[in-house]
């Protein structure tokens, strides 16, 4: 009798165990990045009457099996549901949303030791540390490398504290520096069928800039020499001719020819590069040394890249696709993208990488632990973390102003709760049932 009543307890408990998970997920329906939980009972050990016995053909008996009383029920896990949630754009060009696994790093006043969360409302403090809701600052790499217009961040090296308006390795980020012209990037087309003399020449402006940001306006001019009717004409060349679009009261002119190949339509090789005064420079890496006759005084070395071009016959579309000049700006915007960048918009119109996000990524993120605040720590059986992960690799990517919802399924919950409360009335019974049996033994002796 005694038995029954202890199982019934059993039953009561574990399923107000099941009713207190099922509770803190309706809870935290609303809850950026929560992740819901679910209870699994097991049985507990069984007591048992009689042991199995073997076959006996020796005197004609049959096997036997075992009979046994279970002891009630007990909790068997709450595991956690890390599947993504729903996404939602927002207004705050800084909340991130994961698509797919991993974890925001983040340390809090808590010193030394990493917190991972999947609720990204992030933003700025005064000092520029970029922080979650709570203040805890977000780690990822600050160090990149630019090629180019292409910039790569180290991700093998260990994550730190971003700050988005300054660091040890960039210094200011609140304040674009001026940067020199050093490249010129040309792209498009060059129309095959353009006539020497007839169809005129081909005008582009460009924009370079100098070291304290000042800009100058020059042109380049493109044009088919000689005559289509000689018979020496090659259809394939084209002369430039870079100019000071003020008339010359700033820098030199410099001139110089392309060669396009017969079967490709594109760039074949330089032939000639003429300075000022008409000598051939013999440079095929296309560089020009512009000496500033005004302005600052300053003498620029600028790589004019014309290996994009193409001659085909369609439209002149030939300009400038990239350079990499400009005056100083300052920090009005940030813009995360699917790595993790976060790339400053400044007032001159230019972008500036400002840090990427890390993630980290768990063996088994079943393992993590909750310590309240939607953050988690790694525990002995979530798997070590040693570094951060790029995001869009093995890790998911992230969505740029949104926030991942709560996973919980408010159908699945209330069916949970309808299932629960049947069971803890079922178990409340059994107990009310074996007291009613007792009291009929109590009065046996009246």
């Amino acid at each position: 009798m005694m038995t029954s009543m202890m199982a019934g307890i059993s039953g009561l408990k574990a399923h107000q165990t099941r009713m207190d998970v099922v509770a803190n997920n309706i809870a935290n329906v609303n809850t950026a990045g929560y992740k819901a939980s679910r209870v699994t009972f097991r049985e507990v050990y069984s007591r048992s009457i009689s042991n199995a016995t073997a076959p006996n053909p020796d005197i004609g008996t049959g096997g036997t099996n075992p009979n046994q009383i279970g002891l009630g029920v007990g909790l068997n896990a709450i595991n956690v549901n890390y599947r993504t949630g729903s996404i939602e754009t927002t207004e705050s060009p800084l909340d991130v949303a994961i698509d797919g696994d991993g974890f925001l790093i983040v340390k809090t006043h808590r010193a030394g030791q990493y917190f991972f969360t999947r609720a990204g409302s992030l933003g700025v403090d005064k000092l520029g540390n970029l922080v979650t809701a709570d203040g805890s600052q977000v780690y990822g790499w600050l160090q990149y490398t630019e090629t180019e217009g292409i910039y790569k961040y180290n991700t093998e090296a260990q994550v730190e504290s971003i700050n988005l308006y300054k660091d040890v390795y960039n210094g200011t980020k609140r304040t674009l520096e001026p940067q020199a012209t050093s490249y010129v990037i040309f792209t498009g087309n060059l129309n095959l069928n353009n006539v020497p003399g007839i169809d005129g020449e081909i005008g582009i402006p460009i924009s370079v800039y100098d070291s304290y940001g000042t800009e100058y306006t020059p042109q380049i001019v493109f044009s088919r020499p000689g005559d289509p009717e000689d018979p020496d004409f090659n259809p394939n060349l084209w002369t430039y001719e870079i100019s000071d679009s003020k008339g010359g009261t700033l820098f030199d002119t410099f001139t110089g020819t392309i060669e396009f190949s017969d079967e490709e339509g594109k760039v074949g090789k330089v032939k000639e590069v003429k300075d000022e005064n008409g000598d051939v420079v013999e440079n095929n890496a296309l560089i020009r040394e512009i000496p500033f006759i005004g302005g600052n005084h300053e003498t620029l070395n600028i790589k004019f890249d014309f290996d994009a071009l193409t001659q085909y016959s369609a439209d002149t579309t030939a300009k400038v696709y990239n350079s990499n000049g400009y005056t100083a700006g300052e920090l009005v915007d940030y813009s995360i993208g699917e790595d993790g960048i976060i790339t400053g918009v400044y007032s001159n119109g230019k972008q500036q990488p400002l840090a990427q996000i890390a993630l980290a990524v768990f063996d088994n993120p079943q393992g993590l632990k909750k310590v309240g605040g939607s953050m988690y720590t790694a525990t002995t059986n979530s798997g070590d973390f040693f570094r951060g992960t790029a995001p869009n690799t093995i890790a998911g990517s992230l969505v740029a102003n949104a926030l991942e919802m709560s996973n919980v399924d408010l159908a699945t919950e209330f069916t949970d709760m309808i299932v629960t409360q049947r069971g803890f009335q079922a178990n409340s019974k059994i107990i009310t049932t074996s007291d009613e049996l007792l009291q009929e033994l109590v009065n046996l002796k009246r």
